[in-house]
Order: structure tokens, then sequence, then C-alpha cells
């Protein structure tokens, strides 16, 4: 599996930086950003049906990435239900920027199945500037690795630890909740989890412990082709812990 190119995703944060974001901002702006391309990028998830009560993930047309990037053209498009409606504005997707139409896509998402609630629950996009939103996109879209992200999934979340390695580096006292990836995987070795026990991380900041335990039991059991008919990640549970 290629491993995250750390230099072009430390740069996808400049546009923010140089916008005078703090960093604990810029970080959590990319990491939603960065959520948002990997679901359509994963193939893992449905942008063709909405349930409310499952992990599916549904967004109408005008409010997915290629839209929002500005390759879909939108000067025709009808609503195909009235959850495709936008919900702040009265705008036509094809009156919306780009920034628009990601704000559009949060609010659907808050409204969508279950993965999407957790992940953008009170989440908002921030950006002072259009032009600085429409720079860190260019930016997202231009990494490697986008064109096969459903068999190097992992990538996401070699992504965001990275990210929050840096903010533990920069940000005073960050270190206190976040537990650097040779500890973690040195405590997780230690501990041997098996593939029999659920396992709880009730005090999860980054769910590092419960990742890396996922990546320690995909390896112990060949990729947990001895939990054929079994919901792995049913054995997994923090407060809100996503796996994509």
């Amino acid at each position: 599996m290629p491993e995250i190119d750390k230099t072009a995703l430390w740069r996808t944060c400049e546009p923010m930086r140089e916008d005078g974001m703090a960093i604990s901002r810029y970080l959590e702006q990319l990491s939603g950003l960065l959520f948002l391309k990997a679901c359509e990028s994963s193939g893992k998830l449905t942008f063709e049906s909405f349930d409310e009560e499952s992990d599916s993930l549904y967004l109408p047309d005008p409010y997915r990435w290629d839209s929002i990037i500005g390759r879909t053209n939108l000067s025709n498009y009808e609503y195909e239900n009235e959850f495709a409606k936008p919900i702040g504005t009265n705008k036509h997707p094809s009156e919306m920027d780009g920034l628009e139409r990601y704000e559009e896509a949060v609010e659907h998402l808050k409204e969508d199945g279950s993965l999407a609630q957790r992940a953008f629950d009170q989440f908002s996009p921030r950006f002072n500037r259009p032009s600085t939103f429409v720079d860190t996109i260019q930016q997202i879209d231009s990494l490697e690795g986008w064109n096969n992200f459903g068999e190097n999934a992992d990538l996401f979340g070699d992504s965001y630890e990275y990210l929050l390695e840096k903010y533990a580096d920069k940000a005073e006292g960050a270190g206190e909740y976040f537990t650097p990836r040779p500890l973690t995987n040195a405590i997780v070795e230690f501990i041997e989890p098996n593939i029999d026990e659920e396992i709880i991380d009730p005090a999860a900041g980054t769910n590092g412990f419960l990742i890396q335990s996922y990546n320690y039991l995909k390896d112990e059991t060949d990729n947990f082709s001895q939990m054929q008919n079994t919901d792995v990640e049913s054995h997994f549970a923090s407060r809100a812990f996503v796996l994509v």
C-alpha cells in the first residue's frame, strides 16, 4: 500500500494558513473536505438511495465533489426529490459558487444516514473567503491516490493521523490527548487483542487505539477471513467511531 505524500498533504493547508486561520481551525476544515472526497472516492458508500437508519451516504448531484469543484454543468439540473432542494438558500445550484454548494452538502449530510450525521454533527464550513476555499479544494483534488482509493482506503486514516501529529507538534498542550503512533502500536502489540473480544475505548479522542487494534487484527486474521459472516466493525466501539 502506498504511503501518503506528507509534503503534498501539508501543502493543502497553505491557502488557509495564508488566510490567517489558526491551526486548529484549518485542520478541522481540511478534515471535513478530506472526508467528503474520501467518501465519494471510496466506492463503499452509496450516492443513490437515502436510508436514515443505515450507514449509507446519499448526496444529490449538486452537492457532490465534482459539482463543488466545478466539473459538473448544473444549468439544466432539475431536483430529483425534495431532499435535493437547498436547505440554507433559495438559489438554484447553478447559481451557487463552490463554497455555497459545499455548505449545502454539509447541511444535507447532517440530515443523512447515521454515518454522515456522526461525521458532520456540529461541523460548519468556516472559510473567510471563497477564493481560499477554491484554492484548498484544488489542492485536495490534486493529491495522488484518489483514483484507486477503494484499494487504499487506509490512506484517509493515515492522512488524518498525520495532520493530528502536526497539530500536536504545533499546538501547545495538544500532546495531552494525542498518543503518538509508535506508542499506540506498542501498546496494542503488548495487549494482543483477540478476534473474539469486543474492543472498547470509552475515552477515545482520535480513535488511534481502535484503528491500530483493527489493523492488528486484520493482519492476524488474513483480512478478517475468519469472520466472513460477522459485522467486523461492531467489535470496535467508542463514543463516535467511524470506519471509512
